[in-house]
């Protein structure tokens, strides 16, 4: 009994592992859609997708962007709670050790990607004025007040001006006040995350969604460090739950959601795709940790390594090509729905092969920017 036990201890982790690696591409890629949806794109001061004129985009926007792609962010949040405090006696020593390997992953690509989309703007102010929206003050009427808000909260938005970052400002957050959540986790453990995500399912907390005090990162970010800060394998957490169910009734809370949706009851609507999220993390984590286990999936290591950079580009390219989609194709229902998976797909793959050259030229400068992430050869990783 106690070989099989100490055998098995090493399959787990590994399999955690793989698990972890292999959600990363498919996560960023329900990101990269998010961003390239039309919900916000107008010709004319006229939106080029109202749910009178385009009922299919709705519905499949509905379904795929506030509903599927809803838990990507939510399951960052959750891996990387996990990974703080991953194999880690936390203390004081270990505390500044983090941070000052969280400065190299987080702080210093942060950094770095929004000066690119800052340089970016200036060059679209200066030479094509006619692409910007106008709504934002120009960098020539700047103060040195506009600049340092460019890195927290850009003009009238809650995001940084590399909007995407919204997510990796949230996290240096709570990296920074770690030793806060370490308290709240040992301390009060899982009643904490229960209660909270009840109240942010409720929708009790009216806070922006990618505000600094969005309580869907926190709630996730602490559920994941609930599991590692008291040595848990989050995989033979879950794997008490039945896959069956657990997708069942995921599947359940989409159709509710869609129901909702249609009859535009957003409040409710809201709580059924929040408690989406919660379920649909944990069926999403069964699902690939059993295919893997099986054989039938494997993780691309350079899928993997690659999730970064797709992350920080895409969000300016997903802007430019929104910008340029009704300049060049029709705006009918069936081309803006094409569409959105199109630049996704289109989007992804620029993305995996600008990642692929840059750093087969330059691995050093490649690494600095996506935060010391090395890539991978495209080889598969063993059998879990």
């Amino acid at each position: 009994m106690d070989n099989h036990a100490t055998s098995t201890i090493p399959q787990q982790e590994t399999l955690l592992q793989e698990t972890i690696s292999f959600l990363r591409f498919p996560l960023i890629v329900a990101v990269v859609l998010i961003h390239c949806n039309f919900g916000g794109v107008s010709v004319g001061g006229t939106s080029i997708a109202s749910p009178d004129s385009h009922p299919a985009y709705t519905f499949i926007r509905a379904l795929f962007v506030e509903g599927i792609a809803a838990m990507a962010v939510p399951v960052f949040f959750f891996i990387s709670g996990f990974l703080f405090f991953y194999k880690t006696d936390f203390s004081p020593n270990a505390y500044r050790h983090k941070l000052a390997r969280r400065c190299r992953s987080l702080l210093i690509p942060y950094i770095f990607w929004n000066i690119v989309v800052i340089i970016l703007i200036l060059l679209s102010q200066t030479f094509m004025s006619g692409m910007t929206s106008g709504n934002q003050k120009l960098f020539a009427d700047y103060t040195a007040a506009d600049w340092l808000n460019c890195f927290w909260y850009y003009g009238n938005d809650v995001k940084p001006i590399c909007y995407q970052f919204w997510f990796l400002r949230n996290l240096i957050v709570l990296v920074v006040f770690t030793p806060v959540v370490y308290f709240i986790v040992r301390r009060f453990g899982a009643a904490f995350i229960i209660l909270y995500g009840v109240v942010w399912i409720a929708d009790l907390l009216p806070v922006a969604g990618t505000s600094v005090l969005d309580p869907c990162g926190i709630i996730f970010f602490c559920w994941g460090a609930w599991y590692s800060a008291n040595g848990k394998n989050f995989l033979a957490e879950m794997g008490r739950v039945p896959l069956r169910l657990a997708a069942a009734a995921y599947i359940l809370l989409l159709a509710a959601h869609m129901c909702l949706n249609t009859l535009d009851m957003q409040k409710a609507d809201t709580a059924v795709v929040r408690a989406s999220v919660f379920i649909g993390l944990v069926a999403v984590v069964l699902s690939a940790a059993t295919q893997l286990k099986s054989g039938r999936w494997r993780a691309n290591r350079f899928l993997g390594s690659s999730t970064f950079f797709i992350y920080a580009y895409h969000g300016a390219a997903a802007t430019l090509a929104l910008k340029l989609f009704p300049r060049i194709f029709p705006t009918t229902d069936a081309a803006i729905t094409a569409g959105m998976f199109a630049l996704c797909a289109f989007l992804t793959a620029l993305g995996l092969a600008l990642y692929k050259l840059l750093d087969s030229l330059a691995p050093t400068f490649t690494s600095f920017i996506c935060g010391g992430r090395k890539a991978a050869k495209a080889r598969q990783s063993p059998k879990a």
